[in-house]
């Protein structure tokens, strides 16, 4: 936690998002150690960004902890917030991005990363 002495230390603005990264999904009580070291950050601030399939799933993973709803607050646009659609970006990017990987897993020579697919 050196990096949170440093982040203090500098003469940055106050943060409105806090992002937890993992390998998986953090509980509630990982969230409140984290919020305590950024007393300024709200508890529902702090967002868990576990690994995902694809980078194309971030944005619906941070839809599905609100953080569209605090983003979108701090531009002052917060009543576009209910507005927020991400169906066609699941079924259009998302799941399309996992079908076309897991589709190549089955040609010989392609290895398929978390966030690209290569032939060898």
């Amino acid at each position: 936690f050196n990096s949170v002495a440093a982040f203090r230390g500098a003469a940055c603005p106050k943060p409105i998002l806090l992002l937890l990264c993992a390998a998986l999904p953090a509980c509630c009580s990982a969230r409140l150690p984290l919020q305590a070291l950024f007393c300024q950050v709200a508890p529902e601030n702090v967002l868990t960004m576990h690994d995902v399939s694809n980078i194309w799933r971030v944005p619906l993973l941070m839809q599905s902890q609100d953080a569209h709803t605090t983003i979108l607050r701090v531009l002052g646009l917060a009543g576009h917030a209910e507005q927020l659609n991400m169906n066609n970006w699941k079924t259009q990017i998302a799941d399309r991005y996992a079908a076309a990987a897991a589709a190549a897993t089955m040609l010989p020579g392609c290895v398929v990363g978390s966030n690209f697919l290569t032939a060898s």
